[in-house]
């Protein structure tokens, strides 16, 4: 995320408020993300989280040191996995399922508000007031922001969402389950290092020009 800054223009005193706003945004997709994750196991019936002190808005609950640092400095991170017994589940492949999808609704509900937010800004403030500048900058990184997570966490690689969700619809022995469960963790390596994921960027905006489109009728 440092390096992002040069590349948007940002230097000087500017940098230091603009890193401070995108860690507020950083720190909010991933705690919203989480707590939906526990959120949706407990109403499922998995106790595991709420127990485990996750079931909170708190970010210091959903921080991963090393992840936060890694998204600080190069713009990737993570954060700590909820933790969940899908044994516990009313149902299990619908527990799943829907634990899965809860973490990118939380994102892309956010992104949807963000949108909302980053056009009315847009249009309402004075284009070259310092104050406007950082209004309209915090909700369109959070936009953005919000819909790079919920394309990245759909990606079907173990240990991402998308793969938890596309478990429950294969069978348990399927060597795509298999394979995915034993070099996930390389695979997204790989994808990192290689700099592939950045062409997510590109399918990132079909996600939030929508909502943007649809706000900018309304002013």
């Amino acid at each position: 995320m440092i390096f992002l800054l040069k590349d948007i223009g940002f230097t000087g005193y500017d940098a230091v408020i603009a890193f401070a706003l995108m860690t507020i945004v950083y720190l909010l997709a991933i705690t919203s993300h989480e707590y939906a994750h526990a959120y949706a196991a407990t109403k499922c019936g998995d106790d595991t989280a709420r127990l485990s002190g996750r079931l909170t808005l708190n970010p210091i609950a959903h921080i991963d040191l090393l992840g936060a640092l890694c998204f600080l400095i190069a713009g990737f991170g993570w954060a700590k996995p909820v933790p969940i017994n899908p044994l516990k589940f009313k149902k299990y492949r619908s527990g799943i399922a829907k634990v899965s999808l809860a973490g990118v609704t939380a994102n892309l509900i956010l992104c949807f508000i963000s949108s909302f937010f980053y056009v009315l800004f847009s249009n309402i403030l004075v284009a070259d007031n310092t104050f406007s500048v950082y209004t309209v900058f915090f909700f369109q990184f959070s936009m953005i922001f919000n819909a790079l997570l919920f394309v990245f966490n759909l990606l079907p690689i173990y240990p991402l969402d998308g793969f938890n969700y596309l478990s429950t619809k294969l069978k348990p022995n399927s060597k795509f389950i298999q394979f995915n469960a034993r070099y996930g963790y390389i695979i997204l390596l790989i994808l990192a290092a290689t700099g592939v994921i950045n062409y997510l960027l590109v399918y990132v905006q079909y996600i939030y020009w929508p909502f943007v489109k649809l706000f900018e009728l309304l002013f």
